[in-house]
């Protein structure tokens, strides 16, 4: 009797193991698929949103450029027919056109923050930077002032210096008696429009710029200006020219 018990009880348990085992295996895999489906959908919902908010980052900053483009455009006009002005670019009297500019430019960039106000005459001469008198007479050779002078049209966009700055520059002809005289140009830098960005998306950019585009010597020159870290080793093939980060986390060093 206690035999076929025990026969009895270790069939039972054979019969348990052949059942169950598969079974817990099927619940631990079926239970594995249902977390990688909800992991799927969910770094797929993540990876939409992302999508949905760069696009939304890039249209905004091409609606901003375009606006402060015709912003800049429309601020030629309250000074190119100046009377002082174009009689001193004229007669190519520099110390007269720039104490008669000077005011002029002040004005600009205390209420539209214009940071470059530049005469160039017809073959792309510099006559006069304004914000910095002392450079003068060299060819200006960027896009906006060769579309300005190939298409005889204001030209504008955003261009690299060399000291890694991005500026928003307009380039106007100057007409004056109904003749080409040269050309204005004014500009902004742009890094007001990361925490613009920023505030209407909610979300931590930072601009970038590859090392090849920029002089490492100038660059940490302009950090050391701006009370900056020198940062060139921080990454391997770029520099961090802005960011609305105070600090950029290690953890997205990498990517």
């Amino acid at each position: 009797m206690t035999m076929f018990t025990t026969f009895k009880n270790t069939n039972s348990f054979r019969l348990k193991r052949a059942v169950l085992l598969p079974l817990a295996c099927g619940v631990f895999i079926m239970t594995l698929l249902a977390s990688g489906s909800f992991y799927w959908q969910l770094s797929s919902q993540i990876n939409q949103e992302l999508k949905s908010d760069l696009a939304g980052v890039k249209h905004l900053y091409k609606s901003m450029i375009s606006l402060q483009e015709v912003q800049i455009e429309s601020l030629f006009d309250s000074f190119q027919k100046d009377a002082g002005l174009r009689q001193f670019f004229l007669e190519r009297d520099r110390e007269g056109l720039l104490e008669t500019a000077r005011p002029i430019h002040a004005r600009l960039n205390g209420k539209f923050d214009i940071s470059h106000f530049y005469f160039i005459t017809p073959d792309k001469n510099c006559f006069l930077r304004v914000h910095q008198p002392e450079r003068h007479g060299d060819t200006i050779t960027r896009f906006t002032m060769d579309r300005a002078t190939r298409e005889q049209n204001s030209a504008a966009g955003i261009e690299l210096g060399p000291l890694g700055t991005f500026t928003l520059r307009v380039v106007k002809p100057w007409i004056i008696h109904g003749e080409l005289a040269g050309y204005i140009e004014l500009g902004r830098e742009i890094e007001f429009i990361l925490p613009e960005l920023k505030k209407s998306h909610n979300l931590e950019l930072v601009t970038l710029i590859s090392k090849s585009f920029i002089n490492q010597a100038q660059w940490q020159e302009r950090q050391k200006l701006i009370g900056k870290g020198a940062g060139w080793e921080k990454l391997n093939t770029h520099v961090i020219v802005d960011s609305t980060l105070e600090d950029i986390p290690r953890e997205i060093i990498p990517h």
